[in-house]
């Protein structure tokens, strides 16, 4: 028995495509949570195989906001607290740190760089937007 005229037994090309693009971006978001694991690690810290969460990664990240300071720190080694170098892994105080600022720069800095109005500004900046360091939960 034929089916009716207007029932579909197969998918057109258009579903096809659009069930492609889908699994293709489910792909990339997997290796992408993998990769940014890889990042978020460092030797004796990271989440392994658990979530990412700001006890378990390698970085402090800083809140920020789209009036924020380009130079606002965002991202410092976790080693980095209170403008002073602790003994959290990876890094401890020997090591040094790396920032790196909303507006896209860093660097890797020495030890006693720690508290460096330069590389963490205090106060306003230029544009009157106070500089912030309150951590992500």
């Amino acid at each position: 028995m034929k089916p009716p005229p207007d029932s579909r037994a197969g998918f057109t090309i258009h579903e096809l495509v659009v069930a492609i693009v889908i699994v293709g971006v489910l792909v990339l978001l997997i290796n992408l949570q993998s990769e940014l694991r890889n990042v978020l690690t460092a030797p004796g810290k990271g989440p392994g195989n658990a979530e990412p969460t700001a006890e378990n990664i390698c970085f402090t990240i800083f809140q920020v906001s789209s009036e924020s300071p380009h130079d606002q720190p965002l991202i410092v080694t976790a080693n980095w607290k209170d403008r002073e170098l602790t003994n959290k892994k990876p890094y401890r105080k020997k090591e040094g740190f790396v920032v790196f600022n909303k507006g896209g720069g860093g660097g890797v800095y020495k030890s006693s760089q720690a508290s460096s109005t330069n590389i963490f500004p205090v106060g306003e900046s230029d544009s009157g937007v106070a500089y912030r360091y309150v951590p992500l939960k």
